[in-house]
């Protein structure tokens, strides 16, 4: 099945302020960390593009709004052009909106007509969204959530900076036979025992319950739900609050929201009240006739119409463990992900792999030029002097690397230099910063113009000459 571009809206969410990994976005904003020496940003977007959008609309802090539509002109052109039209929208930042907020204010602005497809900055895939989309599509579904088979990547390397907490870990049921995502909850809200309500379970037979899926943060949502958001402003986010919720009122009999209508039209003046959900929800009278005269149905094992009469379906679509998907929202996703991005291009961005700028050096290379070639990415003008040692590394444009110097694992962002004799392992190297000679950095974050004076010795330590981390 094809995308009606008329069909559906893109809104990729942008203004987080990346609270779990504010050793990196203390200074700069986390959709323009570089990944793969583009923009974090960059990726949903290509991807809403390989899934045939034509526009998209960008939630960004209005603080950093002309920062990221510069950086984001920048890097879209040439080799790594995006046709996609793209809206930069910008939010308060001292507000600190949730993503259900931020859904609202594009609503109340009149910028959502249709049904939407919300998706996270972080979000790095190499799928395409047809299928999602078309889960949606065959259930005329509320809200559809995209799910990753293969769970959090185990990373294999430590982090730099400071000690990262466990994430909690999502609980999700879904009924195997029809898809439908019947249970959104934390683990840390249960200790040993999940209780489920018997109408959940007679409704639906068998449940599977996840613990260690990927939530892509990817979500399809009928138009009716920007709505009910605008109608209820005490939701603040999609993930930990509107979805739950949605979730749980798919249990609600087929008859609440024509209870809910009688009851409404019997007020005078019913401006006040608050919208009640079901009264939103309610199906096309003409799509209600045409199921009940078809002898479809979602399930087996009772007598009950399709849907069991629900106006409120989410669903639930898993990717399989084979497909690539990953969340930019820790230090070690981020390293991970750099890391990955150089043998996956190809897959994630359906770009054919170009030969590696290991020419950007008119000197041999220490060490094997294979590893070089296959491990690394350059930026343009990098100036690399002779005999360094250089793999799995990520060098941003206009940097400069001196001689002897070794450097293994790292994140070099443009306009860096590094003196000789450098031993770095495992570092993330900001914008502009300065390593001096003879250092040894190992497990490492310097900050942006940050200068680390020569014969430096530091472990697991943030660099930088900012007080403090950013207030979350």
């Amino acid at each position: 099945m094809t995308l009606s571009f008329s069909e559906f809206q893109a809104v990729v969410m942008a203004g987080g302020k990346g609270s779990r990994m504010t050793e990196l976005t203390a200074e700069n904003p986390k959709c323009l960390l570089p990944v793969g020496n583009l923009p974090l940003l960059w990726y949903p977007l290509q991807l809403l593009e390989r899934s045939n959008f034509q526009e998209a609309i960008v939630v960004v802090a209005e603080t950093f709004k002309a920062e990221i539509q510069s950086t984001y002109e920048q890097y879209s052109q040439g080799k790594n052009k995006l046709s996609i039209k793209v809206e930069f929208i910008g939010i308060p930042a001292v507000d600190d909106w949730g993503t259900a907020d931020s859904l609202r204010h594009l609503y109340e602005s009149n910028r959502i007509k249709r049904d939407v497809v919300v998706v996270s900055c972080d979000l790095i895939t190499d799928i395409n969204l047809i299928n999602v989309l078309d889960l949606f599509r065959k259930h005329n579904s509320s809200l559809t959530s995209l799910f990753f088979g293969g769970g959090i990547p185990k990373y294999t390397s430590i982090a730099p900076g400071s000690k990262e907490k466990k994430p909690e870990r999502d609980l999700i049921g879904i009924d195997p036979l029809t898809s439908r995502l019947v249970l959104v909850a934390s683990s840390s809200d249960y200790d040993n025992e999940l209780p489920l309500s018997q109408a959940l379970l007679r409704k639906h037979g068998k449940i599977q319950i996840h613990s260690k899926l990927l939530d892509g943060h990817l979500y399809i949502m009928k138009h009716w739900v920007c709505q009910y958001l605008a109608s209820n402003k005490s939701i603040s986010t999609i993930k930990g609050e509107l979805l739950p919720y949605i979730v749980k009122k798919q249990i609600a009999s087929k008859n609440a929201s024509d209870c809910d209508k009688q009851e409404t039209e019997k007020n005078i003046d019913n401006s006040d009240l608050k919208t009640d959900i079901n009264s939103l929800s309610k199906e096309d009278e003409w799509l209600e006739k045409i199921r009940d005269m078809s002898s479809y149905s979602d399930h087996t094992g009772d007598w009950f119409g399709p849907y069991h009469g629900d106006h409120i379906r989410c669903y639930a679509h898993i990717e399989s463990e084979e497909s690539f998907g990953a969340r930019v929202n820790t230090v070690s996703a981020y390293c991970y992900v750099n890391r990955e991005v150089k043998k996956r291009w190809s897959n994630i961005t359906r770009i054919p792999t170009e030969e590696s700028s290991a020419e950007a050096t008119d000197q041999p290379l220490k060490g094997t030029a294979k590893d070089f070639a296959e491990t690394c990415l350059v930026g343009e003008q990098v100036e690399i002097s002779p005999r360094t040692h250089i793999i799995s590394t990520n060098i941003g444009a206009d940097s400069k690397i001196a001689s002897k110097s070794k450097i293994v694992n790292c994140i070099i962002m443009p306009g860096v230099k590094i003196g000789e004799k450098c031993d770095l392992k495992n570092c993330i190297i900001f914008d502009e910063a300065s390593v001096e000679d003879d250092c040894c950095l190992v497990d490492c974050i310097v900050g942006k113009r940050f200068i680390v004076p020569t014969k430096e010795r530091q472990k697991s330590k943030v660099l930088t000459d900012i007080d403090h981390l950013m207030e979350i």
